[in-house]
């Protein structure tokens, strides 16, 4: 049997008939979900004990979101994300840098562990991967990178699954664009050397995932987890198990 899989594009600005080597998989809400709210108690504890111990002022954190916010409408070229971040954090804080960072890092080190509990696999996550990599693709983790590698590595091991699965992670420490800018998947196909014709983009938000990706030119799936499979305008929806049935098939044309 191939280890490609042959699956008919609906845009006519796509080929019919390309054969599938890359699989580009969004993590939030298409891999694993995450209950931010279940224990936002101890959150707002720790973080408060982080703040004192950094003389920082309680308002700091909603500087934090702003510098993120920013951070991922910045659509220029000139620095990765992680240095955008502390650049507009800086500014709009006027702390210095060295202070800011160490707020970061402690951040990521001391909290995110509360969240381990709240953390649950998507249905078909883990047999997705393994389709994946049964058919031999390259397989990409494209998650908003807006995170440290450390954080989305954890994150991945909450939902049992594992970051070495995975050929490529995008995250704040190595990528200079977010989604939903389409810059963001060109810096995919550049640094990853994707062609888009031959890859498949799955994830839950349409706007964020599944518009900009098809834009470049890459097939979509989009992620319903509790709609039946469909095509709409040249995008396949549904669960992630249907998404997993087609790519073990040894011919999905008849499923498309």
């Amino acid at each position: 049997m191939s280890k490609r899989v042959r699956m008919f594009a609906y845009n006519g600005e796509i080929p019919l008939g390309v054969e599938l080597n890359t699989i580009l998989i969004d993590l939030d809400a298409t891999l694993i979900t995450l209950d931010w709210r279940k224990n936002m108690h101890k959150y707002y504890r720790k973080l408060k004990e982080i703040l004192h111990d950094l003389d920082l002022k309680s308002s700091y954190f909603f500087d934090v979101k702003w510098a993120a916010n920013k951070t991922m409408n910045d659509e220029t070229d000139d620095m990765i994300n992680i240095e955008k971040y502390f650049s507009y954090l800086n500014k709009k804080t006027d702390i210095e840098d060295k202070k800011n960072r160490e707020f970061y890092f402690r951040f990521y080190d001391e909290m995110f562990a509360d969240f381990r509990g709240d953390v649950r696999e998507v249905e078909g996550s883990h047999d997705l991967i393994a389709a994946a990599k049964s058919k031999g693709f390259k397989i990409i983790l494209a998650t908003n990178p807006l995170f440290p590698l450390s954080a989305v590595s954890e994150r991945l091991r909450w939902g049992n699954l594992d970051p070495e699965d995975f050929n490529f992670i995008t995250h704040m420490q190595n990528f200079h664009h977010c989604k939903p800018s389409p810059k963001y998947f060109a810096e995919i196909m550049k640094t990853q050397k994707v062609d888009p014709v031959k890859a498949l983009m799955v994830g839950d938000d349409y706007k964020y995932d599944i518009i900009p990706s098809k834009k470049m030119g890459f097939h979509t799936w989009w992620h319903l987890p509790n709609k039946p499979m469909k095509k709409r305008k040249g995008t396949l929806s549904g669960r992630l198990t249907y998404l997993v049935d087609a790519l073990n098939s040894s011919e999905i044309s008849n499923l498309l």
